[in-house]
């Protein structure tokens, strides 16, 4: 489908091809949250970074209303706050400092929101899950977006998950192993 570059967390820049069937599945898993009579939706990350292939096709396949947000609203959370509530937006994909920043104030039309990347603090999700669904998601690039999602229901934000449709995660050792449950490990998609 792609080539798009990361350096995980490596440091290391490198050129991850993507498959036509890996986006596929994760938009497709994604139509479980694009749910409950979600009808407007923005597209907060820019075209070169992955996440913006889950925004803007997991809208636009369901025929939803695409809000691409321009680079001043997604840099100033009063103006996200404001377009939120003026363009009635039921759904947004937010960095977790930025979720942070969202002024509280009531947000008549949203309903759910979705983070990636990096963990969002529990203060932060324990508010937002009060509000609204908020959703973890958790994969490198090299899974296609996304391989791990978890609703969080209150301030649970060290949990990944589950894994998305159609993969299967693994907390191995050393010797490629199953590790006990609570025991540290590397995580292995499939």
């Amino acid at each position: 489908a792609y080539v798009i570059y990361t350096s995980g967390t490596t440091g290391v820049p490198k050129g991850v091809m993507v498959e036509h069937r890996s986006v596929c599945n994760t938009i497709n898993d994604l139509f479980n949250v694009y749910q409950d009579d979600i009808l407007r939706v923005t597209a907060y990350t820019s075209y070169v970074f992955d996440v913006s292939v889950s925004e803007i096709f997991a809208s636009l396949l369901q025929g939803l209303e695409l809000h691409i947000l321009t680079s001043s609203i997604r840099k100033d959370s009063e103006a996200l706050s404001d377009y939120f509530i003026d363009n009635r937006i039921n759904l947004a994909y937010l960095p977790p400092i930025l979720l942070h920043q969202l002024p509280q104030k009531s947000y008549p039309n949203l309903k759910s929101l979705l983070y990636a990347g990096e963990p969002c603090d529990k203060q932060t999700a324990k508010l937002w899950s009060s509000v609204v669904k908020i959703y973890n998601y958790y994969g490198p690039t090299e899974s296609s977006i996304y391989a791990t999602v978890k609703q969080i229901l209150s301030d649970e934000v060290e949990q990944i998950g589950r894994p998305i449709r159609n993969t299967k995660v693994y907390v191995l050792d050393v010797h490629m192993m199953p590790v006990p449950e609570g025991v540290v490990g590397e995580l292995y998609i499939g």
